[in-house]
C-alpha cells in the first residue's frame, strides 16, 4: 500500500524517446550557421542529397528546411533552391538599400562604414588568417592584377577579394554584418551606372588590393588596416568624381 500510494503521488512522466531526426537536422545547420561554417549567401544541397547524407526520408528534410525559413536561418530562391540568410534583420536592410539607390550622400555614408568596418577586418585578418587563407588572398590580387591588364571587369573578384579578408577573421557576426552591406554596394552599382561611374584607374585600384595582401602577409595590422582605409577612400573619390593622386598609405614603424 505504502509503495501504492507514493506512486500515485508522482507526477505522470512520459517514456523518453531519442529526439526526432527533423529536430537534430534544424539544431545541426543551426550551429554551422553561428559557427561560420555555413556562411551568410551559401547554397544548401538539394534535397535529395541532404537526405542521402544524413540517410532520412526527403519528407523529413522538408520539414527540416521549412522550419529553417520559419526561423529566419534559409531562404527560398526559385523553386528549389536555398540559401543562408544574413543574420542582419531585414528592418534594416531593406531601407538602408531603397535610400542607398537614391541618394548621393548615402552611397558615400555605406563607404564610409566599410571604411570602419573592414579597416577592422584587414587588421583582424593579419593576425587571424592561416597560411592557406593569406595565399588564397595573393591569389584572387594576382587574378585581380590580370583581369586589369586584359582590360576586364573587376567587380566580382575586388567582392571575392573582401569576402575572403572577412573570412580570414574567423568571425561569424562580422561575415553576415558585410553580407548586408554587400546587399546595399547593389543598389550602389546601380547609382554607378546612372552617373556613368567606370574604373578609369584599375592598375592603381589593383596595387591598393595588394598593398593590403602584402601587410596581411606580413602579419602587420596596422598597415593592413591603412591600406584598406586608402583603398576604400580611392573607391569613394572616383565615385564622387574627384580623382586625385593617391597617396602611398604609411607603413607601421
Amino acid at each position: 500500500m505504502r509503495a501504492m500510494s507514493r506512486a500515485l503521488a508522482l507526477p505522470a512522466f512520459r517514456p523518453l524517446r531519442r529526439p526526432r531526426m527533423t529536430d537534430a537536422i534544424v539544431s545541426h545547420v543551426k550551429d554551422m550557421i553561428v559557427r561560420g561554417t555555413l556562411g551568410p549567401d551559401a547554397p544548401l544541397p538539394s534535397e535529395r542529397d541532404l537526405a542521402e547524407l544524413w540517410r532520412v526520408g526527403r519528407p523529413t528534410v522538408r520539414e527540416a528546411i521549412q522550419q529553417l525559413e520559419t526561423l529566419g536561418f534559409i531562404e527560398a530562391r526559385g523553386a528549389r533552391r536555398r540559401f543562408v540568410r544574413s543574420l542582419a534583420p531585414d528592418a534594416m536592410q531593406e531601407p538602408l538599400r531603397r535610400v542607398a539607390s537614391e541618394e548621393t550622400a548615402v552611397v558615400a555614408q555605406v563607404l564610409d562604414v566599410r571604411m570602419a568596418l573592414e579597416g577592422w577586418v584587414a587588421a583582424e585578418a593579419a593576425t587571424a588568417a592561416t597560411s592557406a587563407q593569406i595565399r588564397r588572398i595573393q591569389a584572387i590580387v594576382d587574378h585581380l592584377s590580370a583581369a586589369a591588364a586584359r582590360g576586364e571587369p573587376l567587380s566580382s573578384l575586388d567582392a571575392d577579394f573582401h569576402r575572403a579578408l572577412v573570412e580570414a577573421t574567423g568571425n561569424t557576426v562580422m561575415r553576415h554584418l558585410m553580407q548586408t552591406l554587400t546587399s546595399l554596394q547593389l543598389s550602389v552599382r546601380h547609382f554607378k551606372q546612372r552617373v556613368g561611374f567606370r574604373q578609369t584607374r584599375p592598375r592603381e585600384f589593383t596595387a591598393c588590393h595588394r598593398e593590403v595582401a602584402r601587410a596581411i602577409a606580413a602579419r602587420d595590422p596596422v598597415a593592413a588596416q591603412r591600406a584598406m582605409v586608402a583603398h576604400l577612400t580611392m573607391v569613394k573619390e572616383m565615385l564622387a568624381g574627384r580623382p586625385r593622386a593617391r597617396r602611398r598609405p604609411r607603413r607601421a614603424s
